[in-house]
This record gives structure tokens, sequence and C-alpha cells, in this order.
């Protein structure tokens, strides 16, 4: 078994004037941490910044085990939930 940690419980660490999402992951590592669940927030949830943290995730062996992601899969019609399903797998796959 791996004992993971969730970007969450770093809380406001997790922000730019603190340690920064790759400042909390380096502190993961250090901890002893193997692996890490993204906790979804705004500010992390774009193609960019996902893409980064897949990147440093590898660069430092904390794989990213769970990735949290706000998502609404009670759309009433199928197209709107069929886009839905494919916006949140398209994050998943960048990291």
């Amino acid at each position: 078994m791996r004992l993971a940690v969730s970007s969450y419980s770093f809380g406001d660490l997790v922000k730019s004037d603190k340690l920064g999402f790759f400042g909390i992951m380096d502190e993961a590592v250090r901890m002893g941490f193997e692996g890490l669940e993204l906790h979804g927030t705004d500010d992390i949830m774009n193609a960019d910044m996902l893409s980064k943290i897949g990147k440093y995730s590898r660069e430092i062996g904390l794989p990213i085990i769970a990735v949290d992601v706000g998502a609404d899969f009670t759309k009433n019609d199928l197209t709107s939930l069929d886009e839905e399903v494919d916006r949140v797998k398209k994050l998943l796959e960048i990291t």
C-alpha cells in the first residue's frame, strides 16, 4: 500500500504567496508521501496548469493518484451530459 495526500490538506499553503502548488508537492515528497490527489480548485483546473503539474509530478516521483474535479452529471439532455463527461475526461488525460 502507498501513502498519498490530498492537496486540500495543505490549505492556504497552496496559494502562490505561500508555498504555491509546486511547493506543496515538494513538501509532500519531503514528508514521505508517495502520491498526490489533486483537489480541483479553479486556479489549477486548466490545461496549461494541469500539464505543468503532471510533468512536475513525474520529475519529482510523486504520481497523481486521483483528481477531485467539479462536474455536473445531472444534465437533463444527453448532449449536455456527453459534453460534460468529455470535458472531465480531457482534464484527466492532461495530468
